[in-house]
């Protein structure tokens, strides 16, 4: 081992012993007078080293504070005195709960509403039936044996200051349901309609529509249909006869039978 390795071991350990004295004495120090109590009581030096050292010698231990006596409790009897006895507390009477008369549930009348007043349901008068005025029209009547019979009747309709015209309308539509019972027919062909009507020095001019020239009935049938328009016109006071028109034309033959219509016609041509 070197010299400096030497130095630095012997440093060590000096210290080392230093620092175990350091703690011994503080120790000591901490504990002094219990550990010169302990050697003064033992006498470790005076058997180890033959006699006691003055610092050993003269350590007065520190008295040691008796404790205090303990106190003599004296259990001094407990004397029950005898329970106050609070006066009772008298129960008041219960308070008489006046018994309420159940509520009586009251009624509002209801409040008055002032009604409108509803206006009145409008009357509905019947329709007023215009002026009617009676109407003579001439209708076939066709007997058992294959006859044609004129049958001629007075029928209502609405007045008008056109009655010619009304009549004649009146006519081209045919009998109506209760004359149909009757056995009643017309011999005009069907569709056809009035274009127009006039009345001159006491022939009334008739215009036709193209349906009236065809009539499959033949020559009884085309009779037949002059003889209800003229019966029917000449049934005014004022007509005396009737010229035919067909389209506005003036034919001269009605039918591929040739019947004359060329003329005015009154009502001796179908007696």
């Amino acid at each position: 081992m070197s010299k400096d390795d030497k130095k630095k071991y012997t440093g060590v350990s000096a210290a080392v012993w230093i620092l175990l004295a350091l703690i011994l004495l503080i120790l000591f120090l901490v504990n002094r007078n219990r550990i010169l109590n302990v050697l003064q009581s033992t006498g470790f030096f005076g058997k180890v080293f033959g006699s006691e050292p003055e610092f050993v010698v003269n350590h007065e231990a520190p008295e040691k504070k008796e404790p205090l006596a303990e106190l003599e409790i004296i259990e001094q009897p407990v004397i029950e005195l005898p329970p106050v006895s609070q006066p009772e507390k008298e129960e008041e009477p219960a308070a008489k709960t006046e018994e309420k008369p159940a509520p009586v549930e009251q009624v509002k009348a209801p409040e008055k509403t002032e009604e409108k007043a509803k206006p009145a349901p409008e009357k509905t008068e019947p329709a007023v039936k215009p002026p009617q005025m009676s109407q003579h029209l001439c209708f076939i009547n066709i007997s058992d044996d294959g006859k044609i019979l004129r049958k001629e009747i007075d029928r209502s309709i609405d007045k008008t200051n056109m009655p010619l015209t009304a009549a004649l309308n009146a006519l081209l539509k045919g009998p109506d349901s209760s004359e149909r019972s009757k056995g009643m027919v017309s011999l005009i062909p069907e569709g056809t309609r009035l274009l127009g009507a006039s009345v001159k020095d006491r022939v009334a001019t008739i215009n036709l529509s193209e349906e009236f020239l065809y009539n499959s009935k033949g020559v009884e049938g085309y009779y037949g249909q002059l003889m209800q328009i003229v019966f029917t016109a000449t049934a005014f006071s004022n007509i005396e006869s009737v010229q035919f028109l067909v389209e506005g034309e003036k034919l001269d033959y009605l039918g591929s039978e040739g019947v004359f219509i060329g003329a005015p016609l009154p009502r001796s041509t179908f007696k």
